[in-house]
């Protein structure tokens, strides 16, 4: 009860305070209120990784993908204007890596489970591929690798993918992988 008095209190101290500059008629709410992000804050925000496509094609001049540690994947068409998210049907939120192919900018491999050893980071459920750009996925492998913190598309051939990924973390399990 004396919690929810004192509470009146200050809202009554504010209200009158703003009434006091209101009949002042120099009103400036930037000198009463404070701005702050509302945006997401700390490890919701993380970006994990970016991937630009290297090519002369000027059709993919302004698209990227960017993924963000627990935000899935998200692709730009038009240099960062607006994105779209391309792989929310797999299910799959956490992501360490994106790899896009040089000879083919529509072939496109998501690396998941955060690369951040922290006890706060979420395992993936490997690799996954499209070769239409983000608008269908499959997945190629290394479940068990749980956290992929790079993938290196071979540069003339896009079969050929190099997958940098620590394994579990703060368990001694030890797995052989291949694609």
């Amino acid at each position: 009860m004396l919690y929810r008095n004192y509470l009146l209190l200050v809202i009554f101290f504010f209200i009158g305070s703003l009434s006091s500059f209101c009949q002042e008629g120099e009103l400036d709410f930037s000198s009463v209120l404070s701005y702050r992000n509302l945006s997401p804050f700390r490890t919701g925000s993380w970006i994990s990784s970016i991937a630009v496509p290297h090519t002369e094609n000027k059709e993919y001049k302004n698209t990227y993908y960017v993924s963000g540690r627990y935000g899935g994947v998200w692709k730009t068409t038009n240099n960062g204007t607006t994105f779209i998210p391309v792989f929310d049907s797999v299910g799959v939120s956490s992501i360490g890596a994106i790899g896009i192919s040089s000879s083919d900018p529509e072939q496109v491999w998501i690396g998941t489970g955060e690369a951040y050893n922290a006890r706060s980071t979420h395992a993936g459920e490997g690799v996954f591929f499209s070769k239409n750009g983000g608008e269908n996925w499959e997945s190629k492998g290394l479940e068990d690798t749980h956290h992929i913190s790079t993938l290196i598309v071979h540069p003339t051939n896009p079969d050929v993918v190099f997958v940098a990924a620590m394994g579990h973390l703060f368990t001694p399990k030890r797995t052989t992988w291949g694609i």
